[in-house]
């Protein structure tokens, strides 16, 4: 999640990134209509032992990123989870589903096919990227902001 929000910030991929504790903020500017709009990005520590904040954090949230690593079933199999645990107070919150690591191809532990099914019955978006290489990290942040275009929100200006 870091590298990910790290490319999008800085547009420089990071091999030795310590562990989120907590929350970390990060911004983007983007331009649309020629308004100048934030777009702020929350990257969350997947750690249980942090819900209870995170809960707090999650009033008034405008989209979510739910992220997983191809190289890591288990990480897969987290997704379901947290899925729940967002969406159960924040019914049609945009919500992308993405798969990191694509660079890793020939270490992949979960098929496309498998996280693209579950995307596609939950009706969201589905990436797969490489925050190394920078395939689809800008599209994944851009479905976000069409979303909230396309439906009148605006980004946090």
């Amino acid at each position: 999640k870091t590298t990910l929000s790290k490319k999008l910030t800085t547009n420089i991929f990071f091999e030795n990134i310590r562990k989120t504790i907590g929350v970390e903020l990060y911004s983007k500017t983007y331009y649309i209509e020629n308004i100048q709009n934030t777009l702020l990005i929350w990257d969350y520590s997947g750690e249980d032992r942090f819900k209870p904040i995170l809960e707090m954090w999650l009033r008034g949230i405008m989209g979510a990123i739910f992220v997983y690593n191809i190289t890591n079933n288990k990480t897969f199999l987290h997704l379901r989870k947290w899925l729940d645990f967002i969406t159960k107070d924040n019914k049609g919150l945009p919500i992308v589903i993405v798969g990191t690591q694509l660079d890793l191809e020939d270490k992949r532990d979960v098929q496309e096919e498998k996280a693209r099914d579950i995307a596609e019955k939950l009706n969201y978006p589905f990436f797969e990227c490489s925050s190394k290489n920078g395939d689809n990290v800008e599209k994944i942040f851009q479905t976000i902001i069409d979303y909230l275009y396309k439906n009148n929100n605006s980004i946090i200006n």
